[in-house]
C-alpha cells in the first residue's frame, strides 16, 4: 500500500484536498474516507481560511464508493454508507468555508461529499448522479437530507429513484451546483477570518 488516497496542497491560506485514485476515477474506498476525515480535522486545527475539495486528473471528481469494497466493513467496523456519512460529517464540521470543484463527473458518495460543501462548482461537461436505484443501495437519512436542502423533494426523488445523471447546466438550474466555472472565491477568502465566516456558514446550512 503506497501513496495517499487524499493529497493535501497548501496555497497560501487555502488548503486543497485532492482525492487521488485516478485508476478508478477517484473512487472512494475505506482508506480514502479515513484519510479525508483526518485531513478535515487537520484543516480545522491549522486554521486554514478555505478548504477546496477536488479529484485528481481532469476526468472525474469521484465515481463514488469503490464497488470492490461493497459488502465489507472498515477497520472501525463501518459499512460503506456509514463511512461516507462519517467523512461527510467531518467535512461539514470544518469551521472555514468549503468548496467542491467538480473537475469531472461526480457520482454516489462522491456527489454526497460535494453536497456537504458550502459551494459546488462543476466543470462544463461534468455529469452528476446518484445510482442507488440501479445498484440496490439504501442511502442513510443524513445523505438524503443534504440533497433535500439543496434541490428540494421533487428533484431529490428524481436523483435517487430515476438514477439518471444530470449535466452541469441542469445541475446549475436545479441548484445542485452554484456555477460551472472554477470559483474565484477561495482567493478572496484568504483575507477573511475563519471565525467571522462561521456564523455565515451556520445560517446558510440552517436556512
Amino acid at each position: 500500500m503506497t501513496g495517499r488516497r487524499v493529497r493535501t496542497e497548501d496555497r497560501g491560506l487555502v488548503r486543497v484536498l485532492v482525492v487521488d485514485n485516478v485508476a478508478k476515477r477517484n473512487a472512494l474506498d475505506f482508506r480514502a474516507l479515513d484519510e479525508l476525515e483526518e485531513a478535515c480535522a487537520a484543516a480545522a486545527r491549522d486554521g486554514v481560511r478555505c478548504l477546496l475539495l477536488r479529484g485528481a486528473g481532469e476526468d472525474a471528481f469521484s465515481s463514488g464508493f469503490d464497488l470492490a469494497e461493497m459488502g465489507r466493513t472498515s477497520r472501525a467496523g463501518l459499512r460503506p454508507d456509514e463511512a461516507v456519512e462519517r467523512a461527510a460529517d467531518a467535512l461539514s464540521a470544518v469551521p472555514c468555508p468549503t468548496v467542491a470543484f467538480l473537475n469531472g463527473s461526480a457520482f454516489g458518495g462522491g456527489l454526497e461529499l460535494a453536497a456537504t460543501c458550502d459551494l459546488r462548482v462543476a466543470r462544463e461537461g461534468a455529469l452528476l448522479g446518484l445510482p442507488p436505484a440501479k445498484l440496490g443501495v439504501v442511502y442513510p437519512e443524513g445523505g438524503i437530507r443534504r440533497f433535500l436542502g439543496l434541490v428540494g423533494a421533487a428533484r431529490t426523488r428524481e436523483l435517487f429513484l430515476v438514477g439518471r445523471p444530470v449535466d452541469a447546466a441542469t445541475a446549475l438550474a436545479w441548484g445542485l451546483v452554484n456555477g460551472s466555472r472554477p470559483p474565484p472565491a477561495p482567493r478572496r477568502w484568504r483575507s477573511r477570518s475563519p471565525t467571522r465566516s462561521r456564523p455565515t456558514r451556520r445560517w446558510r446550512c440552517r436556512g
